[in-house]
């Protein structure tokens, strides 16, 4: 009778052991799957994030045509533009193009004496308090009416120049909108530089 008692209770620890088993197995099965699902979901994301950050060919293509063949050419994707930064004639410039791969316009580094004269006097005695920190010339392309992108801000598209200006004292920086006639502009508040 003991014999017989202890087979039974070795059947049923067997039988509970594989059942435990079993049920870790398909856990573990489960659990796998559900990590295979987000291991792709999250491939096919670094995927698509990558492919948004490629400049299209077409766009390094109309820059040859715009610019010729210049060597040192960075590429970045900003919003819906495409932008190079390279050198010309020793000048560092940026060109934009829009979602069709045309040329937008480019920004060029100039200094403050480069302003309209009447854009001068005026930031002097309005803007005293503040130093220049940069002067920003963009030019245009007329033969594209897509509107420009500057500084998170989008404006009309003309040839304007866009300064920075900084005041220590109260933390602030801002940019002013120059157009070629010299009247002066607000553009936009950087927020403060800490």
């Amino acid at each position: 009778m003991k014999k017989l008692v202890v087979a039974t209770m070795s059947i049923l620890m067997v039988l509970i052991s594989t059942t435990s088993n079993a049920r870790d197995t398909r856990s573990m099965a489960r659990n796998t799957k559900k990590n295979s699902a987000i291991e792709s979901k999250m491939e096919r994301k670094e995927i698509r994030e990558s492919e948004r950050n490629l400049v299209p060919e077409m766009a390094m293509d109309a820059f040859r045509i715009d610019f010729g063949n210049i060597s040192d050419v960075s590429w970045e994707r900003d919003h819906s533009m495409d932008i190079a930064s390279f050198s010309k004639n020793g000048k560092q410039m940026k060109a934009f193009y829009d979602e069709s791969s045309d040329l937008v316009g480019t920004t060029t580094p100039k200094t403050f004496a480069e302003l309209p004269k009447y854009a001068q006097k005026q930031i002097k005695k309005y803007y005293k308090n503040y130093s220049i920190d940069k002067v920003i010339y963009f030019k245009d392309n007329e033969s594209n009416d897509t509107d420009m992108l500057l500084y998170g801000v989008q404006f009309e598209d003309a040839d304007n120049y866009f300064v920075e200006l900084s005041n220590k004292n109260k933390n602030q920086n801002i940019v002013l909108q120059v157009n070629p006639d010299g009247q002066v502009f607000f553009f936009k508040d950087l927020h403060s530089k800490v």
